[in-house]
Formats: C-alpha cells, structure tokens, sequence
C-alpha cells in the first residue's frame, strides 16, 4: 500500500524508457507470437524478446510459443471475447507497445524522454508530419506513420503486464539527434492478444478494455465524491506538514480534476498518483469495476490519512514540549 509520502502531486514525473521492452515475458495469460519487424529497423536496436514461460507470484507469463512469419495486414476488427469474468466485447487493434517501468493511466498526462534509438526511430515515425523532426529516423512505409497512437505496458525484472494503457502524443519536443521529450494523454486500456512482432520494438495486437457496467451507479457517484474529499484531506494537511507558502495553494489544494473527472476516469487519475507503488497501481488498471477501484483507493486514501493526523499530533506534542525531544541520558536512574 502506497504511504503518504509517496502520493504525488499530479504531472511532476518524467519517465525515460528502458532497454526492457523486448526482452521481457509478458504476464496474465497466453498469446502467440509472429515473425519480425518492419518498423524501425537499425543496427542498434536489434534486442530479442524472451517468450519463455514463467509462474511468480501467481502471474502467468507468456508460455513458450512458435515465432510465425510475418504478417504485414494492419487495421482493426470488432471481435468477441471468450466469456468468463472480466471478458468484455471489445476492438482488436494493431499497436506498437512502449514497456516502461511506470503505469500509464487513462485520463492522465504521460511525459516521457524518449532517448533509445529505436524509440527514438518509433516515435518520430509515429509524429509523422510535425515539425523539427528527424526526417532519417522517419520510416515513411510504417503502417503507424503519423498515427500519434502507441501502447504502454509496465515492465520489470520479472517481465511485461499484458494489460496496459493506449495513449496518443499531444505535445513534443525535440532535443537534438532525435531524441524526444513527449507528452502523451492515456486514453483506453487494452489487453495484449497476440503478440506480431518481436524487434526492435514490440508489436502486438490488443482488444480493448471497458468497464464492467455498474449495478447502482448512485453508488459510484457517492463512491467518486468520497474520494475526492478523502484527496483533499491528504492534500491539506500534507501541505500543512510540509510548512509550504502559500503561493500557489489554492492550484495544488483543489486539482480541477476532482471536479471535472467522471467516477471512472478519477479512479484511475487517483491511481496514477500513488507513487512508488506500481504493483498497486496494476491492479487498479486492470480491474473492470469502477465501484472496486474506487473502493480500494479510498481505503489507502484513509490509511494515508490516518497517518498524517498521527504525525500532525506528534508534532505539536513536540512543539508545545520542547523537552520532549531530549533524548534520554545514559546511565542508571537517580533515587
């Protein structure tokens, strides 16, 4: 569970990608494996991607599977899902996937430095059109030129989530040699299908996810309200702690995104925000109901709560009794 020094405060983190990608499982599940790519093809970006079958902590990785030969026919088909619980009916599309070991979130704001040269060859191809790009990074056949749209998955040493969080670029800005600094918005989840090619950067087709449909939506506008008011008491009396001016309070008090979000879109904005805690933040990505999430972040948001007014209360302890914070002298005690 996040504590409370680990809340962030909303658009401060800038992620830089890692040499991860291709050569992580991937959790939660099966999927095929097809043959290799045509989206950015260099020399120093040749990396394999492990399909070998791991069991850790209860997470099924990728099983070993057979590398097919490549499939060039991109686009999107509306397919149906197997049934069973979290199953939804659902849009199969095409994406080239950006492993990173951060969560992306949908409804929130992803900066990212994009350095690695293959990356560095994915997204200007993908920025196809814009201004002060690196035309020789461009790959002008990509099925993905200036498409503006990728996926993003969280990796680690013990592999890649198959559920992660498309998103689209909003704003960019080179750096020279066609390095990036990118802000992109995450828009929907998805669950990794089938995985088409393995280098130098992952593609794989993806369904995308919805929300289960809530049974009492008056129930997750409740839900949504409390967990507004839950953030502002931890944004409050953090800002007090922390003996801040008060210039630019109100800003940092009152994010528009309490007021604006829907119940959905705050949870998963709440979420994005408990740093440091990307096994958490996972599980609040991939469940399907709105209700649940909502319910298990106002049960961390108390808890960070709880632990604030703890703090709060030693410190004035402490303040209105300076002695209290001598510390005890060696030796045995007087008569």
């Amino acid at each position: 569970m996040p504590t409370a020094s680990q809340l962030a405060t909303p658009g401060r983190c800038v992620a830089v990608p890692q040499a991860l990608a291709t050569k992580s499982a991937i959790s939660s599940g099966p999927a095929r494996v097809r043959g290799s790519s045509s989206l950015g093809r260099n020399p120093a970006a040749n990396a394999q991607l492990s399909s070998r079958a791991y069991h850790k902590g209860g997470s099924n990785f990728l099983a070993e599977c057979p590398v097919r030969s490549g499939v060039r026919d991109v686009g999107s088909c509306v397919v149906r899902a197997e049934s069973g619980e979290g199953k939804k009916t659902g849009t199969v599309m095409r994406l080239p996937i950006f492993p990173l070991g951060i969560v992306a979130m949908p409804a929130t704001i992803v900066p990212l430095n994009i350095f690695e040269a293959r990356y560095r060859v994915l997204f200007n191809t993908l920025l196809a059109g814009d201004e002060g790009l690196d035309e020789e990074l461009i790959q002008k056949d990509s099925p993905f030129f200036g498409s503006r749209v990728f996926g993003m998955c969280m990796a680690n040493k013990d592999g890649m989530r198959r559920v992660g969080t498309t998103l689209e670029i909003k704003q960019h800005t080179t750096i020279g040699d066609g390095k990036l600094l990118v802000t992109s918005r995450g828009i929907q989840r998805f669950s990794i299908v089938e995985v088409i090619e393995e280098k130098p950067v992952l593609i794989c087709d993806v369904q995308l996810l919805e929300d289960n449909e809530e049974a009492d939506p008056e129930q997750v506008t409740q839900l949504a309200e409390e967990v507004s008011e839950a953030y502002r008491s931890v944004l409050q009396l953090s800002w007090k702690l922390s003996n801040k001016k008060q210039e630019g309070k109100d800003d940092v008090l009152e994010p528009e995104e309490l007021s604006l979000l829907s119940p959905s879109d705050l949870s998963f904005w709440v979420a994005s925000l408990f740093a440091n805690s990307e096994r958490e933040q996972q599980e609040l990505l991939e469940e399907l109901s709105v209700t649940k999430r909502l319910q298990r972040e106002l049960e961390i948001l108390n808890g960070s709560l709880q632990y604030l007014r703890a703090k709060s209360a030693l410190e004035s302890v402490f303040k209105d009794d300076p002695t209290s914070m001598d510390p005890p002298q060696a030796g045995p005690p007087s008569n």
